[in-house]
């Protein structure tokens, strides 16, 4: 199912970027049926909308032809020097 797959990339790239998943606690269902996360305020704007598009219902979340040419990963409106990563 390609909304699940879009879902689960969520997952992923929320876990990759802030090194923590967007769902948990005590009311984790609960959460994931009302698509209700929180984004830290360091993640960048293009980001966060890219998130709350997939984070959301199946019916209306955003496909993967429209991940592919969404501004946060043609690395639209995004510096170089907010792409260097720290060493480990």
């Amino acid at each position: 199912n390609a909304a699940f797959d879009i879902w689960m990339l969520g997952i992923v790239l929320y876990a990759m970027v802030t090194a923590k998943f967007p769902f948990t606690g005590d009311s984790v269902i609960d959460d994931i049926i009302a698509c209700r996360y929180q984004i830290p305020s360091n993640i960048s704007p293009s980001l966060k909308h890219l998130l709350s598009q997939i984070f959301q219902p199946e019916s209306t979340r955003i496909s993967m032809v429209k991940i592919l040419y969404h501004p946060w990963l043609l690395c639209e409106n995004v510096s170089i020097d907010s792409l260097m990563l720290e060493p480990v």
